[in-house]
């Protein structure tokens, strides 16, 4: 919720080469303390913070678990525990989750988890970071 304006966001950052990223689908890296998911759609490079906004849960899945990244769909970075929605370029919330197709299409996470979570089912925009790519290589821009 508390936002890094995009004039505040001059530390430009390595974080891997462009063949370090699979081809549309998040992937979490840390860069200077901070998780950030990074999205590669062919040669454009997006970045927004690690967390759903609803339930902090991160947005590439859990290593190792049954858990996976969802592979962007209309642009959208898709919250594998919830179906939050966000645009990849902006952090733009585009669906809340637990939406009645999310939770129809996945049981478990969907439905049932809905009702545990009754008290917050609020999605919010996602902060987003500056990139580019140099020769190869993917740069993002971090606060100072």
């Amino acid at each position: 919720k508390s936002w890094v304006p995009a004039a505040k966001l001059t530390r430009w950052t390595k974080a891997g080469t462009l063949r370090d990223f699979p081809n549309n689908t998040p992937k979490e890296i840390r860069l200077l303390s901070r998780r950030v998911t990074v999205v590669r759609v062919d040669e454009q490079v997006y970045a927004m913070n690690a967390l759903c906004s609803h339930a902090r849960l991160p947005l590439a899945g859990l290593p190792g678990s049954p858990i996976k990244a969802l592979p962007l769909r209309d642009g959208c970075v898709t919250c594998p525990f919830h179906g939050a929605r966000f645009e990849a370029s902006t952090g733009k919330l585009v669906r809340e989750p637990f939406d009645s197709q999310w939770n129809n299409d996945h049981p478990f996470l969907g439905r049932l988890q809905s009702k545990l979570f009754f008290f917050n089912k609020r999605g919010y925009d996602q902060q987003t970071y500056p990139t580019r790519v140099e020769g190869g290589d993917v740069f993002v821009a971090l606060p100072k």
